[in-house]
């Protein structure tokens, strides 16, 4: 990771652990609730994120390298993702409520 990538990682982690408190009811509404499961699944997402990465530069490369199409492959990985963690989650929530046979 470039220096200053991880510099502006880290002063926004910063941030938001000095200012957000832990219990800050916002983390349980509509879109930080898609990031909480990205985070609980991520592995997951990580290896999502990689074969999502190739498909999305070979469509940019051979379709459409526009902005709105730029915007659209964004919004569309995005939602792919935190669709997928939250198949995961519910999958792992499920698995856990069965008894196992061995």
């Amino acid at each position: 990771m470039d220096l200053l990538r991880l510099l502006h990682f880290l002063a926004i982690a910063i941030v938001v652990a000095r200012f957000v408190p832990p219990n800050w009811p916002g983390f349980a509404r509509g879109v930080l609730t898609g990031a909480i499961r990205c985070g609980e699944c991520s592995l997951e997402t990580y290896c999502a994120a990689v074969v999502l990465s190739l498909l999305a530069g070979f469509y940019l490369f051979e379709v459409s390298n526009s902005i709105a199409a730029q915007f659209v492959v964004s919004a569309a990985g995005i939602a792919v993702l935190v669709l997928l963690a939250a198949c995961t989650t519910w999958i792992s929530k499920r698995s856990r409520q069965h008894p196992k046979l061995l």
